[in-house]
């Protein structure tokens, strides 16, 4: 999912978009090159560790499969 990170400096509407979509198993997209994206994340951690998510690399997430370039992962 990605929150659009790129259409706004506001890490409000950042954080509520990244807790609106998110889902198990999912993957977070976002642009640290953004200004309103850095100060929305520790926000966005602290909800989502609440709501009992917990954080993992990429490939942890894939494991026991891996990543190959050019493949979609639904």
């Amino acid at each position: 999912m990605t929150a659009k990170d790129y259409t706004t400096t506001d890490p409000d509407l950042i954080t509520r978009r990244v807790l609106a979509q998110s889902s198990r198993d999912g993957i977070i997209l976002l642009h640290d090159l953004y200004d309103g994206t850095v100060p929305a994340v520790p926000g966005v951690i602290d909800a989502l560790k609440k709501r009992g998510y917990v954080f993992v690399t990429v490939p942890q997430l894939l494991a026991p499969g891996k990543a190959e370039p050019g493949a979609v992962y639904r």
